[in-house]
């Protein structure tokens, strides 16, 4: 079995460490394992194994025929048996399936977006799926609606892991010196409702003013959301907040770190909250996806858009160290042993053999 997965980017986002993740855990679980950036790469680069053949195809556009002729040939070459397509690159496999017949392709739908799922469009979608060999989803949703409205008959519901094996370096030392220090880990969207969260920790720093708040994930400082954001901030003189930017997320890294939070107002689910679990975090999460499924009682779960509930969670944790402590070893605990790579791999070799 010589398994390639295909992603766009290497942007510090969820789909892309699941990809990684694969590719590095199937590396000592497969013949060969392979990975593909079809347009640009990204700080999660530094993170592939060396165990894995990777590629930067560098496409530059949809009907790229020079990239879909090279990596045609790539997986010839290298007698590719898998393709596993995360997210949009989906177009792209099938495509380079026309011509490789035998191999099979295996769509991976990482959609964020869960909870409006009735505003998708997926025309194409629909119509390239005939193609998949099988559908993984990363949630029950997702399963669901793949099943009702795309033509492939194999949809499996796979969790997201974490690769408990990956190495502990520290990329940077963090801001906020002697404060008590809350991370949210995602990148800077709509459906991640970072607004929620900064009034939340706006309520918050009225009460406790020695925290901080630390934004990582990718931002586009000319955007919309990210001017909206930084009004808020000069409007209401909110201080010690910090955006990153994408980072290499390590154990190490998060654990400088004092509470992990997602304010979400739609998810599938995230790989954050694992990553948090991995850390060793104490987690507060709002109620969508598959997230309170993941944290249940070892956390704390606040709807979603409720800036004061998510300001009480905050105030709270901050209040009780034991709580903090009790939270982050049974959630360690409890993702170790279910959304780690010792409880996915062996699924995943199931579906591709089947």
């Amino acid at each position: 079995m010589r398994v390639l997965q295909l992603i766009d980017s290497l942007d510090g986002g969820g789909a892309e460490r699941i990809a990684i993740n694969l590719a590095n855990c199937l590396s000592t679980h497969t013949e060969k394992s392979f990975l593909c950036a079809t347009r640009k790469e990204g700080i999660l680069k530094s993170t592939i194994s060396n165990k894995v053949e990777y590629l930067h195809l560098q496409r530059n556009n949809t009907l790229d025929i020079l990239s879909l002729i090279r990596l045609s040939k790539y997986v010839r070459v290298n007698k590719i048996t898998h393709i596993h397509a995360h997210s949009t690159s989906f177009f792209l496999g099938v495509l380079v399936y026309f011509l490789n017949r035998k191999i099979k392709i295996i769509w991976h739908d990482h959609y964020g977006d869960s909870e409006h799922l009735e505003k998708r469009d997926f025309k194409v979608l629909k119509w390239f799926s005939r193609y998949f060999d099988c559908i993984i989803a990363v949630n029950e949703k997702l399963k669901t609606w793949s099943e009702l409205n795309l033509k492939c008959n194999k949809v499996y519901f796979i969790i997201n892991f974490v690769n408990d094996n990956q190495s502990e370096v520290l990329n940077e030392e963090i801001k906020g010196e002697g404060t008590f220090k809350i991370v949210c880990l995602a990148n800077v969207r709509p459906q991640k409702d970072h607004l929620n969260l900064l009034k939340a920790y706006s309520i918050a720093q009225k009460q406790l003013s020695n925290i901080s708040l630390h934004l990582i994930g990718s931002v586009n400082k000319e955007s919309e959301i990210y001017r909206e954001l930084s009004n808020y901030i000069d409007k209401h003189k909110i201080n010690q907040v910090y955006f990153y930017g994408s980072k290499q997320i390590t154990q190490t890294f998060l654990k400088q770190f004092d509470i992990g939070v997602l304010s979400s107002r739609s998810e599938g689910l995230p790989v954050a909250i694992l990553e948090y679990a991995n850390a060793k975090l104490p987690t507060i999460v709002t109620n969508v996806g598959q997230c309170a499924d993941v944290i249940e009682e070892r956390g704390i779960i606040v709807p979603p858009q409720d800036s004061k509930k998510l300001a009480k969670a905050i105030i709270t944790l901050y209040n009780d160290g034991n709580l903090q402590d009790k939270f982050a070893t049974l959630q360690y605990n409890f993702v170790m042993k279910h959304y780690s790579s010792k409880s996915v791999i062996p699924q995943l070799i199931k579906i591709y053999s089947h």
